[in-house]
């Protein structure tokens, strides 16, 4: 799937980049590992939250992050974010109304490894998600009971007895895909999304909770057809409820009325406020449910207690995923869905974790966290970032300290400007005084660099080099003795020395003695 994602998103660059020149200026192909560095870093971000993405990458001690820029740069991952695909846009068909084609097939490969995951337990709960976002979308859906109350809405399929998130749902309107359209006209909207979610669950004897936006009587009835059995939540005004005095009659709180056709018990019972709870396997009972005043020691019905042990599996999903989401304001609602299928998917995979290893001696259960830190740590150590050497490459394979190195360097003072003294070489080899803002770093001694005749520095090192060496037969030539070969080389230019020595000794400054290695002429 990654892979497919790459070569995709190399292809939508290219796309972009030949009717706008000037878009993706500098892209490079991104490879299977660079998405997985990239995903890396959107799950990252799920634990280190900031106002936006460049704030990442800020070098502002106050907020500066060192992981981000280690793994990639800032222009990398905003032109791989905004590259980032999964279908190839030329081959959609003009006629499709699947608004979720632009996932191409990274959604139902990632639904099939959860559907083949694990075996489906007995009992299944169903419930809707909502995905913040708040641009224009034609299927956006307004809860106002939701948190983020704008978004996408999706349908989930969840194993109550390991929380585990089966299959996935996306409403999108007229062309949600339902498998058979007339089951909207039969049991409506919701009771049409129950059907089309548990086709791979059907004739198994298997309990299914759902609430009273899904539920209806038409619904239980056609569930237990295909021996699945449905304990839920259902609206008065559904079809096939009863409508007598029975059912309008105010309840004292605590009291049960009960109607049967031998298939189906729907029970009405009075707690804060009225619950109508419908069911096709469970028989009518009430249980003590203890509490810590105990003064309101109740009654309550086996199916209330039943629905609330097992209703909160997709409740448990956004418990765990929802404080901890990458989403950021984007006009591409598919890489905001996308993004959140990720995260579906590291939920599984705790979930599976946590599951087959809870045998194992010592073995500690992970929070969501802890194991998102533990894949970040995975993918990094499988897809390695590869630093390239900065610079240019060293000549010598001895590392040679900075410090030991006859380098000259430009002495400043605290306030930021050049500090000047006298040369050392001019000073005691010529009498000289000549001021100079430089000293080499290893000699710690005052040496004016310049023409390629009055380059001290040159001249100073050349003897000690000689000394060093105790060549007893070269013996070191004075600076005004010096032929030209001597001071600059065989292929130097020839120069006047009579006039440079003029210049030299001319009065520069207020005192004729003190000369200013700037006023010298540089080659």
């Amino acid at each position: 799937m990654v892979e497919k994602i790459a070569v995709e998103s190399n292809r939508y660059a290219e796309q972009v980049k030949r009717t706008s020149p000037r878009a993706f200026i500098g892209w490079t192909p991104v490879t299977a590992a660079d998405i997985w560095r990239f995903l890396s870093l959107i799950l990252a971000m799920t634990l280190v939250k900031k106002s936006s993405y460049k704030e990442y990458w800020s070098t502002d001690p106050l907020v500066s992050t060192t992981f981000f820029p280690s793994v990639m740069s800032r222009d990398r991952f905003i032109s791989i974010l905004r590259a980032l695909h999964f279908v190839n846009n030329e081959t959609v068909p003009q006629t499709n109304q699947d608004r979720f084609i632009k996932l191409g097939s990274f959604m139902t490969d990632l639904l099939m490894n959860f559907q083949r995951a694990i075996h489906a337990g007995k009992v299944l709960c169903i419930d809707e998600s909502l995905i913040p976002f708040k641009g224009r979308l034609s299927f956006k859906q307004y809860n106002p009971k939701k948190r983020s109350r704008f978004g996408v809405k999706l349908f989930l399929v969840v194993d109550s007895a390991m929380q585990f998130v089966l299959d996935v749902l996306p409403y999108q309107g007229k062309s949600t895909q339902i498998t058979d359209r007339s089951w909207i006209s039969l049991v409506g909207f919701g009771g049409a999304a129950v059907l089309t979610l548990l086709q791979p669950y059907l004739d198994a004897g298997r309990r299914i909770i759902i609430d009273n936006w899904f539920h209806s009587l038409k619904l239980a009835r056609m569930l237990k057809d295909r021996l699945t059995y449905v304990l839920g939540t259902v609206q008065k005004r559904r079809k096939g409820i009863p409508r007598g005095a029975r059912m309008t009659r105010k309840l004292r709180k605590g009291e049960v009325e009960t109607f049967s056709d031998g298939d189906v018990l729907i029970e009405r019972w009075q707690d804060r406020r009225e619950v109508l709870i419908l069911n096709t396997f469970m028989p009518h009972g009430m249980t003590e449910w203890p509490s810590t005043n105990p003064n309101n020691q109740r009654m309550k019905p086996d199916t209330v207690l039943l629905y609330n042990k097992t209703m909160g599996g997709v409740d448990n999903v956004d418990k765990t995923i929802k404080p901890n989401q990458s989403l950021r304001k984007s006009y591409k609602w598919y890489k905001k869905v996308a993004f959140y299928l990720v995260e579906l998917s590291v939920y599984n995979s705790m979930i599976m974790y946590n599951t087959t290893q809870n045998d194992q001696v010592g073995f500690r259960r992970l929070n969501y966290e802890a194991f998102v830190k533990s894949i970040i740590h995975n993918i990094l150590t499988k897809f390695p970032v590869a630093r390239k050497p900065r610079g240019r490459p060293s000549q010598s394979r001895v590392s040679v300290p900075l410090a030991n190195m006859h380098i000259p360097e430009r002495v400043m003072k605290e306030n930021g400007y050049p500090s000047k003294s006298d040369c050392f070489h001019c000073k005691t080899k010529l009498g000289k005084r000549t001021i100079t803002q430089f000293k080499c770093l290893a000699c710690e001694k005052r040496l004016c660099i310049g023409s390629s005749v009055f380059n001290c520095f040159k001249f100073y090192h050349d003897e000690m080099l000689q000394l060093s060496q105790q060549q007893v037969s070269q013996q070191v030539v004075p600076l005004a003795d010096r032929n030209e070969s001597q001071n600059t080389g065989q292929n130097s230019p020839r120069y006047d020395y009579n006039n440079l020595f003029e210049i030299y000794n001319a009065s520069q400054n207020h005192d004729s003695n003190v000369i200013n290695d700037d006023d010298l002429l540089f080659v």
